[in-house]
């Protein structure tokens, strides 16, 4: 099961970075195929000649290692640049032709190939080569010492002269021994014992160099035709150089691999939450809920009626999490959602999560206290002519910036306008009063603070709060980022309820309740565009 977590986790990593794969795939074989069609082609002819080693018998260690020693012998002879020069010289040409001489493995065959943009002088040098090698096959045992045939054919000629002087001497004795009348002529004759002796020697000694004679003879016969020409070269009809197809498919290959290697390069060098399992490796904080991500179009029909469905039941789960949370129903209450850093879309989720308690039958009001970056008001089409600021500067009262909202129960206070030197006027004391005035007439107060790790507002807001809640979005947040506001809210001893992962992958499970659309949606009077950027669209949380 872990072996396939791991290459599951491999795959998402490769389908994540799919394009950058492709594009390098594409670039490198384009670029094969433009330098392999820019370079000059190159013909190729290959002449077969057969090395024939003196056969001693059985195919055994020594006849295999003479043969081999011996087409290797031709191999460096035919690769010299004696050789070389000649076949140059036979065919006038300036400069010494690209040849390669190799041995055929476990045969007696050695493939001369000639290389030249010229398909006919190709094949005229492999074939002018291979001459060369028969004609110097001859010279390879010979030279200006006598030949084992010719030192041999001496000795013959001597031992012939031996035998036949033996051969008369004792034919001679025999004569006398028959003729002779010799009263003792029965008792043997030692000279004609030793005469036949030495005639028996000379026959012996005649012989064996007969046989070593013939056997001489017949090897250097051998070697004089050890080499013969199996397969003399033929005009190549295309080029053997560039192979295109063969370029294009590896530089395909290599661009495939290099994708990979930069996939895999570019996520170690992401920082950013990737999953679940990244956010519980860096605290024990529960994970409230899990906002999968909508990549609806806004003007498609009944885009924004699923929107609805594809998210409510993520902000219904993060609004059961927090009421079990230790915080009673009913009570006032106030929440804070803020996010590490910009863009991991804290004011969807905050007017969301808003929207699901008012539906729930509970008093809320929705403050958006982003003084530098306010959203509220674009995302539910509301006017921001007066709102927080307003409230700070003491210039209005909460009844008159409340705005209503198409959703019953649910009220909402925007940013206001001239919040340039707002942050001045802003204290703890000042926004636990503030906090503390809607408490008494509402059950639930959702706050919608500026990135915690962007100013210094969000520490003095989350101090009068009940409950923190942080956004990390997937691919956005930073792990270090998301580390260090823990840390910081941990420090101020500050109760944090949880992490609302957003714009995680959509699975399954998210659409097996979702059976059927509802009648209605909590934003119908909003446009299309903003009601799709309120359930979790790009259009608006990009900005957050």
């Amino acid at each position: 099961m872990h072996v396939e977590e791991e290459l599951k986790t491999y795959l998402q990593v490769l389908w994540r970075y799919r394009w950058v794969v492709v594009a390098c795939a594409v670039i490198a074989s384009m670029a094969a195929l433009g330098i392999s069609n820019r370079l000059t082609p190159l013909y190729s002819a290959t002449a077969t000649v057969r090395v024939a080693s003196v056969p001693g018998g059985a195919a055994d260690y020594v006849y295999i290692s003479t043969l081999t020693r011996l087409s290797n012998t031709y191999v460096e002879i035919a690769n010299s640049e004696v050789s070389l020069k000649e076949v140059a010289k036979r065919l006038g040409l300036q400069e010494q032709p690209d040849v390669d001489v190799a041995v055929v493995p476990e045969t007696e065959l050695i493939e001369i190939r000639a290389s030249s943009p010229d398909p006919a002088l190709a094949r005229d040098i492999a074939n002018t080569l291979a001459g060369l090698m028969i004609e110097q096959s001859v010279q390879l045992y010979g030279g200006d010492v006598p030949t084992a045939r010719e030192i041999l054919e001496g000795q013959l000629q001597q031992a012939r002269v031996d035998l036949d002087a033996a051969t008369s001497e004792y034919e001679d004795a025999l004569r006398m021994s028959q003729t002779s009348p010799d009263e003792e002529s029965s008792m043997p004759n030692p000279d004609l014992e030793t005469l036949s002796h030495i005639l028996y020697v000379r026959q012996q000694v005649y012989a064996d160099l007969l046989q070593k004679y013939e056997d001489a003879r017949t090897s250097e016969q051998l070697r004089a035709n050890a080499i013969t020409i199996v397969e003399p070269a033929s005009l190549p009809l295309r080029p053997s150089k560039p192979n295109v197809p063969l370029n294009t498919a590896l530089g395909l290959f290599a661009g495939l691999a290099m994708g990979v290697i930069l996939a895999y390069f570019f996520e170690s060098m992401d920082d950013t939450v990737r999953s679940i399992e990244d956010v519980q490796a860096l605290t024990p904080l529960p994970i409230l809920c899990s906002i999968p991500e909508f990549k609806g179009s806004p003007g498609v029909t009944g885009g924004v009626e699923r929107a609805y469905l594809y998210l409510a039941p993520s902000f219904h789960q993060l609004r059961t999490r927090l009421t079990l949370t230790g915080i009673q129903a009913g009570a006032a209450v106030s929440f804070l959602i803020t996010s590490p850093e910009p863009g991991a879309g804290k004011s969807t989720v905050a007017a969301n999560f808003a929207t699901s308690l008012a539906e729930a039958g509970n008093r809320v009001v929705l403050v958006d206290m982003d003084i530098h970056r306010p959203h509220i008001h674009s995302i539910l089409g509301l006017s921001n002519e007066k709102g927080f600021g307003e409230i700070v500067r003491g210039n209005l009262k909460w009844n008159d910036v409340l705005q209503n909202t198409s959703t019953p129960n649910l009220r909402v206070v925007t940013a206001g306008s001239g919040l340039e030197r707002l942050p001045e006027s802003l204290t703890p004391g000042r926004i636990g009063d503030l906090i503390k005035q809607l408490g008494s007439e509402f059950n639930y107060v959702v706050i919608d603070a500026p990135a915690f790790l962007s100013v210094a507002e969000p520490a003095m807001i989350a101090s009068k709060v009940d409950s923190v809640v942080v956004v990390a979005a997937r691919r956005s947040t930073e792990r270090a980022n998301l580390r260090f506001t823990l840390q910081q809210l941990a420090e101020l001893d500050i109760k944090v309820s949880g992490i609302v992962m957003n714009k995680m992958p959509y699975l399954r499970l998210y659409r097996y309740y979702s059976v059927q659309q509802p009648k209605w949606h909590p934003f119908h009077h909003i446009s299309r565009r903003k009601a799709v950027a309120v359930q979790g669209g790009t259009s608006a949380s990009k900005k957050e």
